[in-house]
């Protein structure tokens, strides 16, 4: 069986052009979909990045071009369900996480033996659509654990993630998801968990109390970074920032 290694690659389109779907109800009443044959009424994104599944054989030459429907499907939604222009920081937060997934598979790949693996018992071949029953064990769990590691242990600096760029990576996986969870996706787990943080601050001064209290919807899969104490980008890169 021939080999293949894969990754994950952006096409850049811009601009991108699409024509907006028209929807009616024939005299049966089933619903039909056509599209204005007037290129007046075609839409227009500014840039859009898709991923695509690339495999190559041993020498290089591409044998395999897939695009990723499943993501490229997310981006369209942001821009024109959301009409939002830019989706960069998406597609490179994706392009991150499935190289993490293509990464884990190898990995199970190389120490699965059919002989001794157990169906019952045994990891199947991560996938990003099934979600194992332990958080441990969830491609969303395990990538978030990656990057915080990228972050705090990683010793080489060219390979080191920014913080900013680790939460605008989770955030892009967050989204991801969220949106299939929307688009009525059952997955066998869930991804990650809803919560609600209560964030207290400081009221305006007119107003009668002291401190206000803000209710903010997130998940459990944000990225908890300990407070620097050093301000390495500044003037002074050792200048210490705690108080005294």
């Amino acid at each position: 069986m021939k080999y293949l290694n894969y990754e994950i690659v952006g096409t850049e389109v811009k601009p991108f052009t699409y024509r907006p779907p028209i929807i009616t109800v024939d005299e049966n009443g089933e619903l039909r979909i056509s599209y204005s044959r007037n290129k007046d009424d075609s839409e227009h994104i500014k840039r859009i990045n898709f991923l695509n599944l690339v495999g190559r054989d041993e020498n290089g030459v591409v044998v395999s071009y897939q695009p990723m429907d499943y993501v490229n499907r997310f981006l369209m939604a942001y821009h024109i369900d959301d009409d939002k222009e830019d989706s960069a920081q998406y597609s490179k937060g994706l392009i991150h996480f499935f190289s993490f997934l293509i990464a884990m598979q190898e990995k199970w790949d190389t120490e699965y033996d059919d002989e001794l693996f157990d169906n019952l018992a045994g990891m199947p071949r991560p996938r990003w659509d099934y979600i194992a029953p332990r958080k441990a064990h969830r491609i969303t769990y395990q990538y978030r654990k990656a990057l915080k590691d990228s972050v705090l242990k990683e010793p080489d600096p060219n390979l080191r993630l920014a913080r900013t760029t680790a939460t605008a990576y989770m955030n892009a996986v967050v989204k991801f998801y969220s949106y299939h969870l929307r688009q009525g996706m059952k997955f066998n787990n869930p991804p990650f968990e809803h919560e609600v943080i209560n964030i207290n601050f400081e009221a305006a001064g007119n107003s009668m109390k002291a401190y206000m209290t803000k209710a903010v919807h997130t998940t459990d899969l944000r990225l908890n970074f300990p407070k620097s104490k050093r301000n390495a980008g500044g003037a002074l890169p050792e200048a210490r920032r705690d108080l005294r």
